[in-house]
């Protein structure tokens, strides 16, 4: 499928962005929590909406998407999921403090994921942007959080999104270990599928 959208150069292209940009979301992410955080796996590939998911979970996972509407020389929309451990640890390590639940996130909670999406999404859009030549102006963040199973139809009615196929980035980030009230979260992995879900493939197609 992916050839009939884009050519090979032009998915090689934008791999070699991805990488660029994951090493940009990884320096952005560990100013904001405050921990050494390096990018790990990093690669592009055009898929079907519906698809968006499948590295991260099964139906029963809970995921984490902080969403942002982007116009200009591309339109549509930029999604970050995260699946559960992924977005307790961003927020623990910002907020110096176990997380419990994402489910029954309280403003707080929810203001250090939204402000995640600010950090990263203008990290990711920035590179896009400077290695495209494109003009990008992204809006505020806004979070959502549910069952996998669930998740995507919702977000597709929710937020009116009419594009099939998205541009999507998966990415991986590995912390260091840290302390936090006495406990050690050492080690463990941030994770996360970055997607552009574009109200229309051609736009691509000029790259």
């Amino acid at each position: 499928m992916t050839q009939l959208i884009l050519s090979e150069v032009q998915i090689a292209k934008l791999d070699s962005i991805a990488r660029i940009g994951a090493d940009k979301i990884a320096g952005s992410l560990s100013k904001w929590v405050k921990t050494d955080i390096v990018s790990g796996r990093a690669g592009a590939s055009i898929v079907h909406y519906s698809k968006l998911l499948e590295p991260l979970s099964d139906p029963e996972d809970i995921v984490t998407a902080i969403i942002i509407k982007v116009s200009g020389s591309v339109a549509g929309y930029l999604i970050f999921l995260f699946d559960e451990m992924s977005a307790k640890q961003i927020v623990a390590r910002v907020l110096r403090r176990k997380v419990d639940s994402i489910l029954e996130w309280d403003g707080l909670n929810r203001s250090v994921m939204e402000e995640t999406g600010n950090i990263i999404g203008s990290a990711f859009l920035n590179t896009l942007a400077a290695n495209l030549n494109l003009e990008i102006h992204p809006s505020s963040p806004v979070m959502a959080c549910d069952f996998a199973g669930a998740f995507l139809d919702t977000m597709m009615a929710q937020h009116a999104m009419e594009g099939e196929y998205a541009l999507t980035c998966q990415i991986t980030f590995t912390s260091s270990p840290n302390k936090i009230s006495g406990n050690d979260i050492s080690g463990d992995e941030i994770s996360g599928t970055f997607a552009m879900l574009p109200d229309s493939i051609d736009a691509w197609k000029q790259l």
